[in-house]
């Protein structure tokens, strides 16, 4: 199964550039997901809070309403029934799920870049700075149902701080981007979770740090300070932890992954990386590792 690019739509800004690959997931009952892009997906479970996914496209066939997880939640897109009885795919209505994502972070962190190379694959150095908020679509195509992303990008310029409800409101999940080469972007944190969360706290936070193909060239006692840095934020805004490069193309397309797996309440088998010189990636929450120790 292929993915497919969507529509664009610009608000305000001309395009920065830069996707890679993913890995499997697994849902709660343990069956296997495969990886976006070549296989399929299984269904998610449970909404999150449907204001920020909204269903469109969804059947109008009244037996949309019969399939059933494995513990009997109605799901509108699985392929059983509550009688267990099998629904060759062929019949399955399909449903899109939309899924809306914002991009926050100082100016200068990678917002754009990350959008623009998970949607469209490419990678531009050259820096065009967001002038207000930044839109793209991409759809996933998955065994029974799509995924529609609908990502905003918010200029990192203070002057465009009132456009924040545009990007956080009705948000399924908020990415706060810093840079790793820059700490002072990775502090500016503080205030913009502060400012979003205000606006929508319900949604899904995850810490990005950028421009992981530079950082793993700086001071290695820089690097180890930055990496722990980053491990208390994360932790204290009950976040995964995830260190990427748009130029590289490392953890680009698995942040997305990582947003429907927390949204529809999957399971992810990708291995967690927490050595210090390797790009981090933690999605087990560490906010909620500390709650149960």
């Amino acid at each position: 199964m292929h993915f497919q690019q969507q529509q664009q739509q610009h608000y305000h800004t001309p395009l920065r550039h830069g996707s890679d690959p993913a890995q499997h997931i697994t849902n709660n009952s343990e069956e296997h997901i495969n990886n976006y892009g070549n296989n399929t997906v299984d269904t998610p479970q449970q909404l999150r809070h449907t204001s920020a996914m909204t269903v469109i496209n969804s059947s109008q066939a009244a037996t949309n309403n019969n399939y059933s997880d494995n513990n009997n939640n109605t799901s509108p897109v699985r392929g059983t029934t509550s009688t267990a009885e099998t629904i060759p795919d062929e019949l399955i209505p399909r449903t899109t799920f939309r899924l809306k994502v914002g991009l926050i972070g100082d100016a200068q962190v990678g917002k754009t870049s990350l959008m623009v190379k998970y949607v469209q694959s490419v990678f531009d150095e050259e820096y065009i700075q967001t002038l207000g908020v930044h839109h793209l679509e991409k759809r996933e195509s998955l065994k029974y149902a799509d995924i529609l992303f609908v990502i905003n990008d918010l200029g990192g310029q203070r002057e465009f701080i009132n456009m924040l409800p545009i990007v956080s409101e009705d948000a399924v999940a908020i990415v706060y981007l810093f840079d790793l080469t820059r700490p002072e972007t990775l502090t500016s944190i503080k205030e913009w979770y502060r400012q979003a969360k205000g606006l929508n706290s319900k949604a899904i936070p995850l810490l990005i740090g950028t421009k992981y193909d530079l950082f793993i060239d700086m001071d290695p006692s820089y690097q180890e300070k930055m990496s722990r840095i980053g491990m208390l934020y994360a932790e204290a805004m009950n976040a995964p932890l995830i260190f990427s490069s748009t130029a590289e193309s490392i953890n680009v397309k698995i942040i997305f992954k990582i947003v429907v797996a927390k949204a529809f309440n999957l399971k992810l088998t990708v291995p967690e990386i927490k050595d210090l010189g390797d790009p981090i990636l933690i999605y087990k929450n560490l906010g909620e590792k500390k709650k149960k120790n």
